[in-house]
């Protein structure tokens, strides 16, 4: 399977067509949030749970920001599926990631104040993380061992030379792999002997390392380049070119595009 834009890596405009098979998306809620909060009001997407949960979320700002990243999300499901599943709640299990029952789809989505990424594939596995720029407070010797992880994983010479850049997007390429089959970021770094009540933990993690590429053996784990200030990676089958990112469109009229 390949994508439809192969590119570097960059994010692009969309130029139109259908459903390409893999899509990462990302969204600038700062400037679409209102048209996708006004698509919803003419058009409800978003299912009765979703809706009462965003009506828990005491900040206005966030709450729209909540809905208007998971409208952004049922619109480029309904552009891989169809409308008719629109509305349907996501079925949620123990220890796996979301998922319409039935649909032929698998999806994920990273959300940070002011922007979201969303993937959509026609095939698992897939898994997406956005983080953007902060202090980590993550003490050694669990910073290392988490960039050492993350370098077995993609191309260490891609990753930033040193300080919190380097362990943020260390970060989103090991939550990117968690988020490809639901396991979790905490169960990933448990496994992987970075996390875990045994003093051993150096030594678990060393013993271990030589497993990272057993765990990423189904997926290609990327680095996505979004904007300054932002760190963001994708887990994708393994085989796939990496892929571009698409920009959404901020408008009621280039949402509709995308349906059309």
């Amino acid at each position: 399977m390949r994508p439809r834009n192969e590119a570097k890596g960059d994010s692009s405009h969309w130029s139109g067509g259908g459903f390409g098979g893999l899509e990462l998306w990302l969204i600038d809620l700062d400037a679409a949030a209102s048209a996708l909060l006004n698509l919803e009001q003419k058009t409800q997407r978003l299912p009765q749970c979703d809706r009462d949960y965003a009506a828990t979320i005491v900040d206005k700002r966030r709450a729209n920001e909540w809905s208007a990243a998971h409208v952004a999300l049922r619109i480029l499901l309904e552009r891989a599926v169809g409308e008719n599943w629109r509305g349907k709640p996501f079925v949620r299990e123990a220890g796996a990631k979301p998922y319409f029952g039935g649909a032929p789809v698998t999806f994920s989505l990273s959300h940070v104040p002011g922007r979201s990424l969303v993937g959509v594939c026609n095939v698992e596995p897939l898994g997406v993380d956005l983080e953007r720029t902060r202090v980590v407070n993550i003490r050694e010797p669990r910073r290392t061992m988490l960039e050492r992880a993350a370098a077995v994983l993609g191309e260490e010479a891609s990753l930033p030379v040193r300080g919190d850049a380097r362990t943020l997007q260390s970060w989103v390429r090991l939550e990117a792999l968690a988020k490809s089959d639901g396991r979790g970021i905490g169960r990933l770094l448990t496994q992987l002997g970075i996390v875990g009540t045994s003093s051993a933990c150096g030594e678990a993690f060393n013993k271990r390392l030589g497993d990272v590429k057993q765990l990423v053996s189904p997926c290609a784990v990327f680095d996505l380049k979004i904007a300054e200030g932002f760190f963001a990676a994708a887990a994708v089958p393994a085989g796939v070119q990496r892929p571009t990112v698409l920009k959404f469109p901020a408008s009621v009229e280039g949402i509709q595009e995308l349906l059309s």
